[in-house]
């Protein structure tokens, strides 16, 4: 008996430290359809790293209630990346703080999408009790969106 626990302690032990990586679900919102990416794990890091800069760089915050409707309507009628965490994931802002989420939306076309001529980015920001009212922006936020979309965009869906 000691030495099935032993075992599976180990065996416990190696899971953990292979699955080291969280892995998160990618989704590209397009004309009303989602597809879904597959993620490596080095590329999950490059994705992590850059939703890091875009929340360090979210020094503001839209005024507006956050509804599954808006949610909705965004992911149905606009394009949007959209990042679900496995398990809750701290990102911070420099200037609203730390954040406990399990996902995050990101508008790319849209009432809250930035443009060529307007460089920010909403970030929408839900943790295990839904969206949160009060989406952050970063005023220079779409080129990290930009590089995002190009990370999925060259990732095969899945099927």
């Amino acid at each position: 008996m000691t030495r099935i626990l032993l075992i599976l302690s180990i065996a416990l032990t190696i899971l953990r430290c292979e699955g080291g990586t969280r892995k998160m679900q990618a989704f590209v919102h397009q004309g009303g359809s989602a597809t879904q990416h597959q993620i490596t794990s080095v590329r999950q890091k490059k994705i992590e790293s850059l939703l890091s800069d875009l929340f360090r760089g979210a020094n503001d915050m839209y005024l507006v209630y956050v509804s599954d409707s808006l949610v909705n309507r965004i992911r149905t009628s606009d394009s949007a990346l959209e990042f679900v965490f496995d398990r809750p994931r701290e990102f911070t802002s420099t200037t609203k703080g730390k954040y406990t989420i399990t996902r995050i939306l990101l508008p790319l076309t849209g009432d809250y999408a930035g443009s060529a001529t307007d460089p920010s980015a909403a970030v929408f920001v839900a943790n295990d009790k839904g969206f949160i009212t009060g989406p952050l922006r970063n005023p220079n936020g779409r080129p990290l969106l930009l590089k995002l979309q190009g990370l999925l965009i060259r990732n095969t869906p899945k099927h």
